[in-house]
């Protein structure tokens, strides 16, 4: 209840801001060429509700066509966005028997086959096992390395905290503190609902 899904729809272009402006690189998202899919991923909180395709390899390939590549493009991006999410070998698979982990991982698969910017995360760890919270945490890694702004909305900042450059507590709606995790886990976050994890 703290808006952070609606915080990562504006900041993904999903949802226009009833007032003021989301710039990226300080150009107003919404006067970016092309889709803000193009630069700004966004993978729900529920990542059974993003996959569109009957298979992995189509569901992953949706955004590169949807956005004018070509099939034989949008294949071959699709195929190392699968490839670095280590879902290749399930390609041909039905999206369907895939597991939470797995499906997390072809969110963002599909989201790197755009090859945007920024990724922006909802609960990315909710329903997930140890195996699919440590296989999503790698690919999180692999791409921050790469030099991709990634945001990730959790309440579980436990699982991220390690790897995180900046905090920021929402509460109804508005940013409450900000600043490196060493200074913000002094403050009282239990106050704004939040676990403290030390």
């Amino acid at each position: 209840g703290s808006g952070k899904t609606v915080h990562c729809k504006l900041l993904a272009g999903l949802l226009l801001p009833t007032g003021g402006d989301i710039l990226l690189e300080g150009i107003s998202l919404a006067k970016l060429p092309g889709s803000p899919a193009r630069h700004v991923g966004y993978a729900f909180q529920e990542a059974r509700l993003q996959a569109i395709g009957e298979r992995v390899l189509d569901d992953c390939m949706f955004g590169p066509m949807n956005v004018g590549m070509g099939r034989r493009e949008a294949e071959a991006r699709a195929m190392e966005a699968l490839r670095r999410c280590g879902l290749e070998e399930r390609r041909e698979a039905f999206v369907h028997t895939l597991s939470g982990g797995e499906l997390r991982r072809l969110s963002i698969a599909g989201i790197l086959a755009l090859d945007p910017g920024i990724i922006i995360l909802d609960e990315p760890f909710a329903n997930l096992d140890l195996d699919g919270i440590r296989a999503t945490l790698r690919v999180l890694l692999a791409l921050r390395d790469e030099g991709k702004g990634i945001v990730v909305a959790t309440h579980e900042i436990e699982k991220i905290l390690a790897f995180a450059d900046r905090l920021v507590i929402l509460d109804q709606g508005a940013v409450r503190e900000e600043g490196l995790p060493s200074e913000v886990l002094g403050l009282n976050l239990e106050g704004y609902g939040v676990r403290n994890p030390l």
